[in-house]
């Protein structure tokens, strides 16, 4: 490897924090730690009167269903983030962000008034609405709400760091059809690789 080639690689090479693999992992894990957060028990509900005793397990999927359904759209947003372009990008980690809010929102409101996320659960356990129980939140909710949370801190990341990233054009340039130089074929990534050879061009050859 040449001196320059070695100097321009290590001019390129990013700090940790803005890796795309990294960010790319704490976005999915995060995501995917929140939705796996809503199917525990929440809510335990112990119902007492003097026709029966029962008790009754909400788990959050029911409890805060909204928090399921933004938790697989911060995950598909990782992963469609990854590959957009830049101008995209911005608005995917907006939205990232956005659900990640909404998340905590959504969480906040059954912590707050866990009779209300429970009712239709102790109705379908019990069949009577508005009876009198006791209601005990589980830690799974402030689980939640950190993944929540780590889910805005990964958007925000990806949207700062990913200025810095390689951008993957090669295909829908608008210049597509120019034959890439044979001596840059060092540069490449596979995306241009495969570009190269559908054109009929062979990035390998130095000649």
């Amino acid at each position: 490897m040449s001196k320059a080639h070695l100097e321009k690689t290590t001019k390129q090479r990013l700090p940790r924090w803005k890796s795309p693999g990294l960010l790319t992992l704490l976005g999915l894990a995060s995501a995917g730690g929140a939705f796996g957060t809503t199917l525990p028990p929440w809510i335990t509900v112990n119902v007492k009167d003097a026709l029966q005793h029962a008790t009754v397990n909400v788990p959050g999927s029911d409890a805060a269903p909204g928090v399921s359904a933004l938790a697989l759209v911060a995950l598909v947003g990782t992963l469609v983030a990854r590959l957009a372009s830049q101008k995209i990008r911005y608005v995917i980690t907006a939205i990232m962000a956005l659900s990640g809010v909404g998340m905590m929102f959504s969480i906040w409101s059954t912590m707050a008034d866990p009779a209300s996320a429970a009712r239709t659960n102790v109705g379908e356990a019990t069949g009577v609405v508005g009876m009198d129980a006791d209601y005990t939140l589980s830690a799974w909710p402030w689980v939640a709400m950190v993944a929540a949370l780590m889910i805005i801190v990964s958007a925000v990341l990806i949207g700062i760091a990913s200025r810095s990233w390689k951008q993957r054009k090669a295909k829908y340039d608008r210049n597509h059809g120019v034959a890439v130089p044979a001596n840059s074929h060092e540069d490449l990534d596979e995306i241009d690789t495969w570009d190269s050879l559908t054109r009929g061009v062979d990035p390998t050859d130095n000649r």
